[in-house]
């Protein structure tokens, strides 16, 4: 028995085949030209870029080497070469006009400690317990220096378009606050010496004023130039290439009690000027006596040397000599 296959009836209307797209050849090298320019645009575009960002790195290393490089610890200082590529036209150096505040606003400007103006003591008070405190001491901004560096030269494609131009600047806060940038000696002396002054009241100014005009009696009396022995004598300092300093010293208490002072420093200082005794032996007259005498017999020593020695030299130094232990023996 026979099975005949059923085939669906084809449709009238129904295309047999799907036609071929409309023939297109020499377009694409048409397009080709058309979009090459923009694409070589784009290419040069992204070249300069590129090469901008290059040199911007360049300009800002610039900068802070040439503000670096001024510091006083740096060993190599202005002869410091610059950066590699970095050739004139193109400049790196330390701005002289002040820079632009670091911080704008002050940081500390709330604490009275240290932008004070006065500080005063909270269980005293009055005007006669004050510290002014020094404003400028810690400034932020102060110590601020800035480098800058500048650069303008022609792009790698199509200089003509546009160029590069580059003025990159580095600030830096060079100051340390170590103990020698304030004026110590050492790590381990007190910063309030610095940071603080007193501001004396009534009694402590007439004390100061006192003082001052005793000085100036000092300095302005009529003997002062008599006075020059002690620590100036050119006799002395031809011999011994520099004059002994026949004052003697004395402590400096900072107190206000004049009783005080004058029982702990004038009075042993008196005694230290004229001796023990206070005839002058075994203070300053015996002391610069002595020393003569020891400067004369040196010379004396040194003509007898000398072939044949000037008797007449030597008569005289030891006449002196003698004047001066006859000196010595009035003392006591």
């Amino acid at each position: 028995m026979h099975q005949h296959s059923k085939r669906t009836p084809r449709r009238s209307g129904w295309p047999t085949r799907i036609p071929a797209p409309a023939h297109r050849a020499g377009l694409a090298p048409l397009e080709l030209v058309l979009v090459l320019p923009l694409l070589m645009m784009v290419m040069a575009l992204m070249i300069n870029f590129a090469h901008q960002v290059a040199w911007k790195t360049q300009a800002q290393i610039a900068s802070r080497q040439a503000v670096w490089r001024q510091r006083p610890t740096h060993l190599a200082g202005s002869r410091d070469r610059p950066p590699r590529n970095w050739e004139p036209p193109a400049t790196m150096s330390v701005a002289t006009a002040p820079p632009p505040p670091l911080f704008p606003q002050d940081p500390y400007d709330n604490y009275s400690a240290l932008r004070g103006p006065i500080l005063r003591d909270p269980q005293i008070g009055g005007p006669t317990a004050q510290l002014q405190v020094d404003r400028g001491l810690l400034q932020l901004n102060d110590d601020l220096v800035q480098g800058q560096a500048s650069i303008n030269r022609e792009v790698v494609l199509l200089p003509r378009l546009y160029q590069i131009s580059f003025d990159v600047k580095h600030p830096l806060l060079q100051s340390e606050w170590r103990f020698h940038d304030f004026g110590y000696g050492d790590n381990h002396e007190r910063r309030s010496l610095k940071l603080y002054s007193y501001l004396p009241g009534p009694e402590v100014i007439q004390r100061g004023l006192e003082t001052q005009r005793a000085f100036l009696q000092i300095v302005q009396a009529p003997f002062r130039p008599a006075l020059a022995i002690l620590d100036k004598d050119q006799e002395l300092a031809a011999w011994f290439g520099s004059p002994p300093d026949f004052h003697p010293q004395s402590s400096r208490p900072c107190v206000l009690d004049r009783d005080l002072v004058y029982r702990t420093v004038v009075q042993p200082l008196i005694d230290r000027i004229q001796g023990p005794q206070g005839g002058g032996r075994g203070g300053v007259p015996e002391n610069m006596a002595q020393t003569f005498i020891r400067m004369y017999r040196e010379q004396i020593a040194q003509l007898m040397l000398q072939d044949p020695p000037p008797q007449a030299e030597i008569q005289t130094l030891q006449r002196k000599i003698d004047e001066l232990s006859r000196f010595i023996g009035t003392l006591n």
